[in-house]
C-alpha cells in the first residue's frame, strides 16, 4: 500500500511520523519533519510502519551529510538531519515521553548540545567478512565496506586502516577503542566493551560528571550507594560532602581500576570502596541494602534494570539519581519511584550527535 505522506514529528525510536490525506499515521525511518514523501506502507490500520520510495518535497531542515557513506550505513540515522533540529527533537522527545508516562518533572533544565558533532566517537563496533569491514548497512546484516568513519576519532579511524590492511573472510566482530594509556586498540570477537566500557564522547563525558555532580550536591546526599559504578567515571567528581560512597559493578577489572584511582587521588581508606556483584542475580538488591545509603545512585546499561529498581531502594533512601541512555528502560524501571517519589529535575545531554539516542540524568526525592 502506498500513500503521500507529510512529515510532522519524530516519535518515541526516532522515526519520522506523517500523516496521509486520510488521517492515518505512519512511523518512517529517514524521514525528518518537512519532508514529504511516498512511503510504502507495512502494515494496514490508523497506525502504520513504512518505508520511503521517493522523496517529493525535502524538508528545509535537511542537510547534505559529509560522510559518503550515510546513504548505506545504518550507523548515524539522524546525520542528514541539521544538528540544532536534532538537538530541539531529543529536548521535545524527553519532555513529551516524561510527561507521557506522568512522571511531571518540577523542572526539566536546558538541554545540553555536543559542541563536537563529528570525529567525537572514542569506541566503535564493526564486523568484517569476504574482505569487507564496516558497519551493518541500514536495515540489514550486510556490510557496509568503510575506509573512514566521519564521527569517530581520527585515532579509530588509523587503527581501521591497519585492520582493514588484514581483511577477514569469515564474520568477525572487531571493536577499535581508546585505552586509558590514550592510545587506540583493537579487540578482535570480544564482548561489548570488552577492554572497559567507557563513555564514547569525551567532551560530553565531562559535561555528564559535571551534571551528576550537581545532582548529588542537589540531593545534600551523606551516604551513597552507587550501582553499576564501572571504573569509577562518575564517583569522583560527585564526592563532594559526602561522608561514605560504595560502588558496585559486575567488572573485575572495572572495580580494580576504580580502587587504583581513589588510590592515585589519596582518598581516605573507607570513604569510598568499590566491590563487584552481579546487580541481576537473585538476592543482589537484599545484600546491597546492608550497605545503607541516603541517596542511591544508578548508570545502568541501555536495557536498564529490568524493573528491580524499587527493590534497591532502602528505608533510608530519600534521593534517588538515575543516569540512563534509554527512555524507554528509564520509564520502565522508574515507574515503581512514583508512589513514595518526586521527580525533581531532569537533564537531557547530547552524547551521541547524529543519532536518536543521548544522555539523561534524573533526580528523585522522597515525598
Amino acid at each position: 500500500m502506498n500513500a503521500r505522506v507529510e512529515i510532522f514529528t519524530i516519535g518515541n525510536q526516532g522515526q519520522g511520523v506523517g500523516k496521509d490525506a486520510e488521517g492515518n499515521t505512519y512511523f518512517v525511518n529517514g524521514l525528518f519533519p518537512g519532508d514529504v514523501a511516498q512511503v510504502e506502507a507495512l502494515s494496514d490500520g490508523a497506525f502504520r510502519e513504512a518505508i520511503p520510495t521517493e522523496l517529493i518535497q525535502p524538508s528545509s531542515d535537511r542537510v547534505t551529510p559529509a560522510c559518503r557513506y550515510a546513504s548505506e550505513c545504518g550507523g548515524c540515522d539522524w546525520i542528514e538531519w541539521k544538528y540544532d533540529s536534532q538537538v530541539q527533537a531529543k529536548a521535545r522527545l524527553l519532555e513529551y515521553t516524561l510527561n507521557r508516562f506522568g512522571f511531571n518533572p518540577k523542572k526539566i533544565h536546558p538541554f545540553i548540545a555536543a559542541k563536537t558533532t563529528h570525529g567525537y566517537r572514542t569506541r566503535i563496533q564493526l564486523r568484517a567478512e569476504n574482505g569487507a569491514t564496516g558497519f551493518f548497512k541500514r536495515g540489514s546484516h550486510d556490510i557496509v565496506d568503510v575506509e573512514h568513519c566521519w564521527i569517530a576519532h581520527p585515532k579509530l579511524n588509523e587503527k581501521l586502516s591497519e585492520v582493514r590492511s588484514a581483511p577477514a573472510t569469515e564474520l568477525t566482530k572487531i571493536e577499535i577503542g581508546i585505552g586509558e594509556d590514550g592510545e587506540a586498540y583493537t579487540s578482535i570477537n570480544q564482548r561489548h566493551a570488552a577492554q572497559g566500557f567507557t563513555q564514547v564522547h569525551e567532551e560530553q563525558n565531562e559535561v555528564l560528571k559535571r551534571v551528576v555532580a550537581e545532582a548529588v550536591s542537589n540531593a545534600k546526599a551523606n551516604r551513597v550507594l552507587e550501582l553499576f559504578s564501572g571504573d569509577g567515571n562518575l564517583t569522583f567528581d560527585s564526592l563532594g560532602d559526602t561522608q561514605a560512597w560504595t560502588g558496585i559493578e559486575l567488572d573485575q577489572a572495572g572495580v580494580y581500576r576504580a580502587r587504583a584511582r581513589a588510590e592515585a587521588l589519596n582518598i581516605p581508606e573507607g570513604r569510598v570502596r568499590f566491590t563487584r556483584a552481579d546487580l541481576f542475580s537473585e538476592g543482589a538488591a537484599a545484600r546491597c541494602r546492608v550497605y545503607g545509603c541516603d541517596t542511591l545512585m544508578l548508570d545502568p546499561p541501555r536495557s536498564g534494570l529490568g524493573k528491580r529498581l524499587r527493590a534497591f531502594v532502602g528505608d533510608t533512601t530519600n534521593n534517588v539519581i538515575y543516569v540512563s541512555c534509554s527512555l524507554q528502560s528509564f520509564v520502565t524501571d522508574a515507574a515503581a519511584l512514583k508512589k513514595d517519589f518526586t521527580l525533581e529535575e531532569v537533564w537531557g545531554i547530547d552524547m551521541f550527535p547524529h543519532t536518536r539516542h543521548f544522555e539523561m540524568v534524573a533526580r528523585f526525592a522522597r515525598r
